[in-house]
């Protein structure tokens, strides 16, 4: 197997350490670890299963021998023979399926538990380091991986029944004749030689066809998410559908058959093994003192043993895949670690009333991009009081939205400190601390439910939707928004709803007013931030509407990632 290649980030820390933006090979184990903890809940499950394969090989080896022995006898078959072969066979056919339910239950619980597991660590993950790993390498590894280990699962309901047939019956080999069984392990040896040196061509295809999955579905979001853009020019339709969508399509077609051919040639030579060990055998049992009888029962045990092995051999592919597929579910859990863990505990009860939010020396390094140096925001004195409307402004880049990431506890400060109430802001009590905001981000995503579903609520955002115009077009059905296809400065009203019902002491604005037409944009400067400020609620709003500064008490301004009053 080629181990996949994984980017790190270089996230900068408290301490002052930073992981490198670098290419790693990942080490094989802490992979077998991750495998092994994910088993762990279930090996009593998964001993039972193997017990019960175990007694389906010996079950099929018994019905090979019973078989053998009637062939040889030359006479017909005695009740006490027939008695015996239905008994094991009602026990190879019942233990096949129970080991294969085994199997597949524990199977379908650790891709399950995979999934929640995943999910979970994005909820947890540090916000740079989402921002740092692409959307579409996030999904592949939730779709495409986690649909390997799925699959996986399921090859292993059949691969441990295949492998305790193969081990009976190496054993009824080697009870029949040692001499035999070591001629034939030794041809076996040799055909394996060479079907390992095809697979290992075929393992190093499946790293460029992971790799495929992941620029494919990048083109995917480009094709959906940018499709006004390619409609109105030719020239990027055709270097986008030509150059690189088509490309991509064509070289995972090409990495894919590839590793298909390979893995079927290797089939083939695992196939073609039978017959030239069945040749062998032919050949040498004179001169290993095998009869006529034990060379019968030879070529019957090997016949019944072309199923499982082909499936043991057939079932590389996939397990090759999910070997690559670990490597990247694991590095992606372990890159997304985070010293919050707490984030899905209880709620720790009533906030203390806010009263004065500070920055201290804050700031912020952006991770280095290579050819460029890092954007650093700060250091940032600031002081927020209860009921205070703050303006940022400052040009695309100058470290607005970055400030508004800070201070809304997204991103971890490289220097300095954030005090809520004159308590630090630590890894603690983070959490706690930014449910004191509610915040509408530039680039926000709305969800169609409302926190607060009681009826009260439901009132409320009716009558919301009134005063924002867009009563006509959405409205309340058990606790959900009954559409979002609307505009982006109409779901940005839906957002604002949200904020209502949240009932937070500080509210963001990142800015809300750019997709308002003017009627709205002046409602909002001149009503809706005052009413939020009589209500006590200290209000941060990114703008670059000079015209309404003069609705702010104070107004920021940023110029590459420093702070001056205006």
């Amino acid at each position: 197997m080629t181990p996949a290649l994984v980017q790190s980030s270089s996230l900068p820390y408290r301490d002052g350490g930073t992981r490198g933006v670098r290419l790693v090979k990942p080490e094989i184990g802490p992979v077998i670890a991750f495998a092994l903890e994910l088993l762990r809940p279930y090996w009593r499950r998964l001993l039972v299963a193997t017990a019960i394969g175990c007694l389906n090989s010996f079950a099929a080896v018994s019905l090979l021998s019973i078989i053998d022995r009637e062939l040889r006898s030359g006479t017909a078959a005695s009740l006490g023979a027939l008695g015996a072969f239905a008994g094991f066979f009602v026990v190879m056919l019942v233990s096949e399926i129970a080991s294969g339910a085994e199997t597949g239950y524990v199977g379908q619980e650790i891709v399950a538990s995979l999934r929640k597991g995943m999910t979970k660590k994005i909820l947890m993950a540090p916000i740079p380091e989402i921002e740092q790993v692409q959307s579409h390498r996030i999904l592949t590894a939730l779709q495409q991986d986690v649909g390997n280990l799925s699959g996986f699962s399921r090859a292993l309901t059949y691969f441990v029944v295949a492998v305790c047939e193969v081990a009976g019956c190496a054993i009824y080999l080697l009870y029949l004749s040692a001499p035999m069984f070591l001629a034939s392990a030794a041809v076996w040896a040799g055909f394996y030689l060479l079907t390992r040196h095809v697979l290992k061509g075929a393992y190093a295809t499946l790293a460029d066809e992971r790799a495929g999955y992941d620029e494919l579905q990048k083109h995917y979001g480009a094709l959906i998410n940018g499709a006004k853009e390619l409609k109105i020019s030719r020239e990027r339709r055709e270097r986008f559908y030509r150059g690189e969508l088509t490309s991509t399509i064509d070289r995972l077609r090409d990495a894919i058959n590839k590793s298909a051919t390979l893995f079927l040639a290797a089939s083939a030579l695992d196939n073609a093994s039978f017959f030239v060990l069945a040749g062998a055998l032919l050949a040498l049992a004179p001169h290993l003192g095998a009869g006529v009888a034990t060379l019968s029962g030879f070529v019957l045990t090997l016949l019944f043993m072309r199923t499982p092995v082909s499936m043991v051999v057939l079932s590389l592919p996939e397990f090759s895949r999910v070997a690559v597929s670990f490597e990247k579910v694991h590095a992606l859990s372990e890159r997304f670690a985070s010293l919050e863990n707490d984030l899905l505990a209880e709620s720790r009860g009533a906030k203390a009333e806010f009263r004065r939010l500070e920055l201290r020396g804050a700031q912020y390094v952006f991770p280095h991009a290579s050819g460029a140096a890092p954007f650093t925001l700060g250091p940032i004195d600031l002081v927020l009081e209860k009921g205070e409307i703050l303006f940022v402004t400052g040009e695309n880049g100058s470290g607005k939205t970055t400030l508004v990431k800070l201070i809304l506890g997204l991103y971890p400060l490289r220097e300095g400190e954030i005090r809520l109430n004159d308590e630090i802001v630590t890894d603690a009590n983070r959490d706690d601390y930014r449910q004191n905001f509610s915040a509408i981000f530039f680039d926000f995503y709305l969800f169609d439910d409302l926190i607060v579903a009681d009826e009260a609520a439901s009132e409320a955002v009716r009558r919301y939707l009134e005063r924002l115009n867009i009563a006509h077009k959405v409205t309340v059905e058990a606790g959900r928004l009954s559409t979002l296809e609307l505009s982006t400065g109409q779901r940005k009203r839906l957002a604002l709803i949200a904020t209502y019902l949240e009932e937070r002491p500080i509210v963001v604005f990142d800015e809300w007013a750019a997709e308002q037409d003017p009627t709205f944009r002046r409602i909002f400067y001149t009503e809706i931030l005052q009413e939020l400020k009589r209500q006590g609620k200290t209000l941060i709003v990114v703008s670059h509407d000079d015209r309404y500064f003069h609705a702010a008490d104070r107004v920021l301004h940023f110029r590459d990632g420093k702070a001056s009053p205006s």
